[in-house]
């Protein structure tokens, strides 16, 4: 009898795919194959649908997208770009000799030099293209905006999204230049090859056209910001572009401002083009004071002030006052701006002393001079200031006002303003509000995501309710987006500011490293951070992980919520919001109110009005009377961006009305005939627009997201052609750029730098090395950076030699990170039970018997880890673990009987107590995880697992020691009662091994590292008293030395050492006689 649907599915519905695996790992790497919906599939061609005379703008619109994506994969050519000279073989001849020539290259010099031009033209090509391209793009976008600054100005537009167009494709171009500049592989490289070209195109006949090429080429990479250059020559060729300059200088400082950019990416555009921007736009003094009219330059002054220094690759960065320095020189005109050019840039100051951390010390010394000067005269403060010392530890650790009045009055005016910089740009100074930030976030989303729960069970819940519900999930989901912009942004900030101010010194983190010289990298990464910042670092990256993760795991849930509430937005404000400004403020308008009817025409969902009949709908799509409040049921039908694009475009226009010039800014319009509360709702609703495009994309890409499927090395790589919109949860979330280092693999000239100087390795080290609880479950949100990295070694940057790198790095870094995870597991539960076996007695003896307690910690998250996702593979760590501590727990056994064995029989009380102590912590370990059984893995260390023998390792070497060194060396004392080492006989020589040596944890203890000042103390109170209770039973053999030898051997030995001494005494008693 076949089983109904119905049934079925409720049958379904009745199993949980949930396992018992908790969430201590980042999202997924995934990519999206689709494109979003700040990314438009259809490239703004439903714009014309809505006869708003867009069209000529969204062509212009479509072609910067389309130049947009092209300058990306460009910068990432410029970006991953490695010089192959050094792997060619290089002709070199003295005196006419050829020499250094490989055997396998001895051929003619002629076709060495045509070998490495065929090899060299391959990269060069790559160089013209984007030398054609960046000349393409400029004359493109200086074209469209002298579109916008012709007098007469028939055309509609620039829309908001054209501006951000216009920003980011400005913004391509000066990474571009950046990048050029800084590549010092390039210039040698075209050296080569242009030495090389020389020889080879002698044999050829028509070469002018190719030395032309190449002397263009050679003019592009040798001139610095050749393409900013070429980019102004573009704009004032036939129109003068001021206007338009203007406005997005505006634009860019409104946006900076009032926080307009929701994600990072944006306002690190806006930071990067703003400098270049205003070089541009102050190309003459009558330009210089119409700029200042519309932007004090006091605000421009603050702004690059707050952010000395812009992230522009992941170790490269930007400084805006740098960049106006080295641009006045190449544009006189801008040598007159005084106030931009004083500006200090990060190079400029001092490099940071390796005392300078940690950085609570500047600060509050600093905080005590200005305190200690109240107390102090006049002439005192005086003679302190010509006093001096001899370095910065002295003045910084010396008591006295006098060294603290130096820091004040010498230094005081420095660490104020370094000491600034580093509040801003130091996570270790915002961590305090970022984990209160984090824990509410948490709270309210769940509780948000209880009550959507609740709502999807209830049949006929009240309408306003369930407004409000998912009204509430909406919010929390922008303020989600915001949160991972604001975390993410403060880790690239940080990773910025680290590049800028190097370590001068390197400082070892541990007593035994040697103090040598550091390359660049290791100033900027292994030394740069210290323990403290390193923690918040890791907690940062596992808040911003976990939030994701939540988030992804929700999408279903919250895709309906998000919709819905978007749709009511638009709704409520086209009409109601517009129907009351139609019949009151712009009754008597009628230019503005058939831009108000436009708007509702294009967006208003009639469909879904129920507040009036059909007959009624008709004329409220054309502005007639309505009633107040009107009622309409939500539905999951967002804007598409094409609808949003044209509703921005026609806010602008009723606010502006068009005029490029008007002061004050876009909703700063002093002489606006628009009521002020109007224009409130106007500004609200278009800033609420741009936030729908993200959350949209936040919808759509988390529905449909993919696992990046990677094979090893052996097998095929396959990854489908797709394009990846920055916009989305994955941009928030990619913190891949940690691990990027191609301009310091260049500067180095090193192939690659060791795992120590990788920040995410130096990450999941330091969790494991600072055994702190509250961190221990995070140690897997780390290696989520080498996932961002190889998505975008493989999507972004579309470089296959980086991702082999990458997985060359996470297979030796995962490797070592289960080794030493085990050995802290192993030595945790070992003192664990060292700690519970000790005498209850000794303990409540004793003052400080704490110092014996140990800290706990949970291992149980980690231990249930099956499914550890690393680059597109699924990693059993629970089986990794549970394989490597079976192996530790034999090593260890096998430790002891060595120990043992090196020993004379006295110390079988010591080996029972550490076997003791190793069983106890094998059955503690044993609740959270499948490991042998301690007495399979004992009777095999002990070779005891045949079921007809009788001896064993132990007992053999018991029999060994009894019959050697026991029996003719010991004698009983009556008074004792115990075997004592007689002194009459003398000893005779034994052959025995030397006592080895391991790990303290093989023992009963561990070494616990203080990273206070970077200072190492060791306490090995366990192992102290343990060994404390070896030597008590240690020069003699009683009792509990009986009493041990009986347990260790069992029923199944006994018998036969018990048999052995009978036959031996035997012998003895018979050869006498």
């Amino acid at each position: 009898m076949a089983v109904p649907v119905e049934e079925a599915i409720a049958a379904l519905s009745t199993f949980s795919l949930e396992d018992e695996q908790p969430d201590v790992q980042g999202p997924g790497v995934w990519v999206s194959t689709e494109r979003g919906a700040t990314n438009s599939p259809i490239e703004y061609t439903d714009v014309s649908a809505y006869r708003l005379s867009l069209s000529e703008d969204t062509k212009a619109l479509n072609q910067l997208n389309t130049l947009i994506h092209e300058g990306k994969d460009m910068a990432s050519v410029l970006y991953t770009y490695r010089s192959c000279v050094k792997a060619l073989p290089q002709v070199r001849t003295v005196l006419g000799i050829m020499w250094q020539l490989p055997d396998s290259m001895k051929q003619s010099q002629a076709d060495l030099y045509l070998e490495t031009y065929q090899v060299l033209d391959l990269e060069m090509s790559r160089l013209r293209e984007i030398q054609r391209w960046q000349g393409s793009a400029a004359s493109k976008l200086a074209a469209d905006m002298q579109r916008f600054s012709r007098p007469e100005r028939r055309i509609n537009g620039p829309t908001i999204t054209h501006l951000w167009s216009m920003l980011k494709l400005l913004d391509i171009l000066v990474q571009l230049d950046h990048l050029k500049n800084a590549k010092a592989s390039i210039p040698n490289d075209f050296s080569w090859y242009k030495r090389t070209f020389t020889q080879v195109s002698m044999q050829w006949q028509d070469n002018d056209s190719l030395r032309e090429e190449l002397d263009d080429l050679q003019i592009f990479l040798s001139t610095r910001w050749a393409i900013l250059l070429n980019l102004h020559v573009e704009m004032f060729r036939v129109n003068n572009v001021e206007d338009i300059l203007q406005v997005l200088i505006v634009f860019a400082v409104e946006s900076l401002e009032l926080d307009f950019a929701l994600l990072f990416p944006e306002r690190h555009i806006l930071l990067r083009v703003l400098p270049v921007l205003v070089v541009l736009a102050t190309s003459s003094e009558k330009d210089s004071e119409s700029l200042y009219r519309r932007v004090k330059i006091n605000r421009l002054i603050n702004i690059f002030k707050n952010d000395p220094v812009i992230p522009a690759f992941p170790d490269l960065h930007l400084s805006p006052a740098a960049i106006l320095k080295e641009l006045s020189m190449y544009f006189p005109k801008f040598t007159a701006q005084t106030r931009l050019l004083t500006l200090p840039a990060p190079h400029e100051l001092p490099i940071r002393e390796a005392q300078e951390y940690p950085l609570n010390r500047g600060i509050q010394g600093v905080e005590n001079a200005k305190a200690s000067l109240s107390y102090m005269s006049v002439t005192a403060q005086t003679e302190i200031i010509g006093s001096s010392f001899s370095s910065f530890d002295q003045f910084c650790f010396i008591s006295g006002k006098v060294a603290v009045c130096y820091v004040l009055h010498i230094f005081g005016e420095y660490l104020d303003s370094i000491s600034t910089y580093h509040r801003h740009y130091l996570i270790i100074n915002h961590i305090g509000s970022i984990r209160a930030e984090h824990d509410d976030f948490i709270v309210r989303f769940a509780s948000a995501m209880n009550q959507l729960v609740l709502l999807k069970s209830m049949d006929g819940a009240d309408v306003e309710w369930c407004k409000e519900v998912k009204g509430n999930m909406y919010d929390i989901v922008v303020e989600g987006f915001q949160l991972l912009s604001k975390w993410t942004a403060r880790i690239w900030e940080q990773c910025a500011w680290k590049f800028s101010r190097p370590c001068k010194d390197a400082v070892p983190n541990m007593s035994h490293e040697m103090v040598t010289s550091s390359s660049d990298y290791e100033k900027v990464v292994r030394y740069n951070y210290s323990s403290e910042e390193r923690k918040a670092l890791v907690e940062l990256v596992s808040y911003i992980k976990s939030v994701a993760s939540m988030m992804q795991r929700c999408d279903t849930l919250v895709a309906n919520a998000v919709w819905e509430t978007i749709h009511a937005e638009v709704q409520d404000f086209v009409q109601n919001t517009l129907a009351t400004m139609l019949r009151t403020t712009f009754r008597k308008k009628k230019d503005l109110s058939r831009v108000l009817s436009d708007m509702r025409t294009l967006s208003a969902d009639w469909m879904a009005n129920t507040s009036k009949p059909e007959s009624e709908v008709q004329p409220l799509q054309h502005g007639g009377e309505e009633s107040k409040g009107n009622f309409f049921y939500p539905r999951p039908v967002a804007p598409t961006a094409a609808q949003v694009h044209c509703l921005q475009f026609l806010i602008y226009e009723v606010v502006s009305g068009g005029n490029l010039r008007k002061p004050g800014g876009l909703f700063g319009n002093s002489s606006s005939e628009i009521p002020v509360n109007d224009l409130k709702q106007l500004e609200t609703f278009f800033y609420k627009l741009s936030f729908f495009l993200h959350i949209l994309d936040y919808t759509e890409v988390l529905v449909r997201h993919l696992l990046l499927v990677v094979r090893n090395a052996q097998e095929e790589l396959l990854i489908d052609s797709f394009r990846v919109d920055i916009e989305t949860v994955a941009s928030l979330t990619d913190l891949g750029f940690l691990w990027f280092r191609e301009f310091y693999l260049e500067s180095s000239r090193v192939i690659q730098f060791p795992i120590e100087c990788s920040l995410p390795w130096m990450l999941v080290d330091h969790v494991i090395e600072a055994h702190s609880t509250g961190l221990l479950e995070s140690v897997l949100m780390p290696f989520d950076i080498y996932n961002d990295s190889a998505r975008q070694a493989l999507a972004v940057l579309k470089q296959r030699f980086l991702y082999d790198e990458i997985e060359a790095e996470v297979d030796h870094c995962f490797d070592i990170f289960v080794s030493k995870l085990c050995d802290t597991i192993f030595t945790y539960y070992k003192s664990l039970a060292a700690s519970s076996l000790l005498d209850s007695s000794f303990l409540f003896s004793i003052e400080n018997g704490e110092k014996f307690s140990v800290q706990p910690m949970r291992f149980t998250a980690l231990l249930k880890m099956t499914r550890v996702k690393l680059l597109g593979r699924t990693i059993n760590l629970r089986s990794l673990i549970a394989g490597k501590m079976n192996k530790i727990f034999r090593e260890n056994i096998e430790f002891l009987f060595d120990r043992f064995e090196s020993q004379d029989l006295c110390a079988i009380v010591e080996l029972e107590k550490l076997l003791n102590i190793l069983q106890l912590g094998h059955e503690l370990l044993s609740r959270d995880i499948s490991i042998d059984s301690f007495s399979l893995m004992l009777n095999e260390m002990q070779e005891n697992i045949s079921i007809v023998s009788y001896s064993s390792r132990l007992a053999s070497q018991i029999w060994s020691e009894m019959q050697v060194d026991f029996l003719p060396n010991f004698t009983l004392c009556n008074t004792t009662q115990r075997y004592v080492r007689s002194s009459k006989i003398p000893p005779a020589s034994l052959q025995k091994p030397t006592i080895p040596h391991a790990k303290p944890s093989f023992y009963c203890g561990t070494q616990v590292e203080n990273h206070l000042f970077n200072i190492l103390s060791y306490a090995d109170d366990l192992n102290s008293a343990h060994q404390s209770f070896a030597r008590l039973h240690s020069g003699f053999f009683g009792m509990p030395h009986m009493f041990s030898v009986v347990r260790l051997l069992g029923s199944r030995s006994l018998p036969w050492l018990i048999r052995a001494l009978l036959d031996h005494v035997s012998n003895k008693v018979c050869g006498f006689v």
